[in-house]
């Protein structure tokens, strides 16, 4: 894969995703250029232009307010595995994801789906495409670098409901080998209510982890909103819906409706602009 057969998506060769690849390689010009053509390969492989386009299709300039559940498959792996897209925003104007980890069942997910590793995989490579879509959008609108922050609340997960071996092996040899390729996405990583099976299983593989992704954990405990770190970093409205668990999502633009992009290019968008 070469950047002068790709097209011309902003996000995928634009300046904005060029610096990002080379800020993950600390600046290295020739492990960035062999990052990125691993990333021009996985576009081609995994049809990543026609997602690209559905998704602009079906929300424009509107991905902050895109919900998981409208991308393909995403109503059914939101029953096993909830997410946000964008929670809330930031002060410095990031977009917040959220992950309930505590509420998944991943390995539900494997025994009771049927095709569960292509759907699932669909689900991802939209996922992926529209973050990148929507911080890259943000960085023009805000000119700066924009990126996400990820909060994961954690209460009551285990060891025990998130071990099998199936999804892990699915994990590392399918979807990670994708989400690798999107470089300097992501800024800061909150893991809240987090229990003693997370604390004992993070110790186990924050040795392997490179250390600029070590030094983007925060574990913190049931009290988070009350840590001076939570405050700078999230407004008290989100801190406390947080707090509340209180996780149905406001709509954040003036233009409303729904659009829900289904496997296999098939549209419902019904869309009223005042």
């Amino acid at each position: 894969a070469d950047i002068a057969e790709t097209p011309g998506y902003p996000e995928v060769v634009g300046d904005i995703r060029l610096l990002r690849t080379l800020r993950a390689f600390d600046h290295d010009v020739e492990d960035s250029a062999e990052a990125f053509r691993a990333h021009l390969a996985v576009r081609c492989s995994h049809g990543l232009d026609a997602v690209r386009e559905r998704i602009m299709a079906a929300w424009g300039e509107d991905l902050w307010n895109l919900r998981c559940e409208m991308l393909p498959h995403g109503e059914l792996v939101s029953r096993y595995m909830p997410e946000a897209f964008v929670f809330a925003v930031t002060s410095a104007g990031d977009p917040v994801g959220l992950g309930l980890w505590g509420q998944g069942r991943p390995s539900a997910f494997v025994h009771e789906v049927e095709g569960w590793q292509d759907k699932f995989m669909e689900y991802y490579i939209f996922v992926n495409e529209a973050r990148m879509m929507l911080i890259d959008q943000a960085s023009r609108e805000q000119g700066r670098l924009v990126h996400f922050v990820h909060i994961f609340d954690l209460e009551n997960w285990s060891l025990v409901g998130n071990s099998d071996r199936s999804w892990t092996a699915f994990t590392t040899e399918r979807t990670r080998p994708v989400g690798e390729t999107y470089h300097d996405c992501n800024s800061t990583f909150v893991a809240i209510r987090t229990t003693a099976w997370a604390r004992m299983a993070y110790s186990v593989i924050k040795p392997i982890l490179p250390k600029k992704v070590s030094d983007k954990i925060y574990l913190m405990d049931d009290d988070f909103a009350a840590s001076s770190f939570a405050r700078e970093l999230l407004d008290a409205e989100t801190l406390e819906r947080l707090s509340r668990r209180a996780f149905s999502l406001p709509v954040r633009r003036s233009q409303e409706g729904r659009a829900v992009i289904r496997p296999r290019q098939s549209f419902a968008c019904p869309v009223v602009v005042p």
